[in-house]
């Protein structure tokens, strides 16, 4: 640093010259851009601090939500396969042995239709059973399709009050937003052509 009254060098500490003795004011060097804020914007930082007021807070809600998803769906795929065999192994009961001792007027001769549920109930739990597996799988390795399935399949999982329920609100929490759509495209590994 170099003192303005006597011109003389010296290291800059403190305020005054030590050949001189006069006040020295340090003067401010060109002003340093600010760090950029990485937690705003769609996946682009926004320049400056503080944030502008209309910079939305990014999430990162798929990468944080993606793999824990993938899990619940496999769940819910074993969750239906399980319930499904209740409910199937409970209607061929009723309709032909009866429980417990009693038998009931179901079947051909009291309620066909009772009877005609069984292939109903068959087609339908190994219906969502697959495409449950399907969501699971497409989300955990990233599939380009998984979030549109996982869309479709969440809507249709919310009949099977409550865990379908819930885990159809989930899914859509995490993935419909224009936001998630983004950024799900942005990890989605397009490596590997086809299924």
């Amino acid at each position: 640093m170099v003192c303005p009254t006597c011109g003389a060098s010296f290291d800059g500490v403190g305020n005054f010259c030590p050949h001189c003795g006069s006040r020295v004011t340090q003067q401010a060097g060109p002003a340093s851009p600010p760090p950029p804020y990485p937690g705003y914007g769609y996946g682009v930082p926004v320049q400056g601090y503080p944030p502008p007021a209309y910079a939305i807070p990014q999430t990162m809600r798929v990468q944080r939500n993606l793999q824990l998803l993938a899990i619940l769906w496999g769940c819910f795929a074993v969750y239906r396969l399980v319930t499904g065999i209740v409910s199937i192994f409970f209607l061929h009961m009723f309709t032909h042995r009866g429980m417990f001792g009693h038998h009931f007027p179901f079947g051909s001769d009291g309620a066909p239709w009772v009877a005609a549920m069984m292939p109903f109930n068959i087609v339908t739990t190994l219906g969502f059973v697959g495409l449950a597996v399907l969501v699971g799988y497409g989300l955990f390795e990233r599939r380009p399709w998984g979030r549109t399935t996982a869309i479709v399949m969440s809507i249709l999982s919310m009949i099977h009050f409550p865990i379908g329920t819930a885990l159809g609100i989930f899914t859509l929490w995490v993935l419909a937003p224009a936001s998630s759509a983004l950024e799900y495209e942005s990890i989605a590994d397009r490596s590997r052509p086809g299924f």
